[in-house]
């Protein structure tokens, strides 16, 4: 049976953090997913700990390649995922455990093309036990939209606050697999977002978070195209 969901995720030694995410997703309410874990070249445990949890479970599938950075990862999980759908997540951050469950009730009410979920944003330590919110990327309202201008509008809205990037996305697999991210610049997902959105008629923005990102370094950055500042914590 195919899976409703693929998940690809990216891996370099994040030993530290990888068991809570993959545990995060063998949580879930739901079961129809698959996971594809992209060891890039890791150095550390990460490898064994992917093969692992492959030998434990079917739905979990372990890759082994050479470093090429996550957008690398990404495309080499995007060619292996057989889900009606596609979605990328991060070895250090988590998924709530009703997440899956939440994107298969949005998926059988419309059959949307792209599917937006709210995300928590932590400062946190290495543990991620002492953490802080630093932000919820949350509108106000869900939204459904089943237009292809609306849905233009509605992202072209979300890129001008800083959200398209901010939240969790849920592609149909047909239309993702056009695409491949550039490897080579830090930023590639923006740029497949804003390619994605011409085949996009339908999608629907779901508003509770549903993912934790964690962020562990201080830093703080200004994109000049867009204004956004980010806040890092040192650990």
């Amino acid at each position: 049976m195919q899976p409703l969901l693929s998940i690809v995720i990216p891996i370099y030694n994040n030993e530290r953090t990888l068991k809570k995410m993959v545990d995060s997703i063998l949580m879930q309410k739901f079961d129809n997913w698959e996971l594809l874990l992209v060891d890039d070249g890791a150095t550390d445990s990460c490898p064994q700990i992917i093969d692992d949890y492959a030998k434990s479970d079917n739905r979990i599938k372990a890759f082994h390649k050479q470093n090429g950075g996550a957008y690398s990862g990404f495309n080499f999980g995007l060619k292996k995922a057989n889900g009606k759908y596609i979605t990328f997540g991060a070895a250090d951050d988590t998924y709530e455990p009703t997440a899956f469950k939440t994107i298969a009730e949005q998926a059988a009410e419309y059959d949307y093309d792209i599917i937006f979920m709210s995300m928590n944003c932590y400062e946190c330590d290495n543990s991620q036990e002492n953490k802080k919110l630093l932000s919820s990327h949350i509108l106000k309202n869900p939204l459904k939209l089943t237009d292809k201008k609306s849905v233009q509008l509605e992202c072209i809205n979300f890129l001008k606050i800083g959200c398209m990037d901010s939240v969790m996305q849920v592609y149909k697999a047909n239309i993702i697999k056009k695409y491949t991210y550039r490897e080579d610049i830090h930023t590639a997902d923006l740029f497949v977002n804003l390619q994605v959105l011409e085949d996009i008629n339908s999608a629907s923005y779901y508003n509770k978070p549903l993912y934790n990102h964690y962020i562990y370094i201080y830093i703080r950055y200004k994109y000049k195209c867009w204004n956004w500042k980010i806040s890092f914590v040192s650990t």
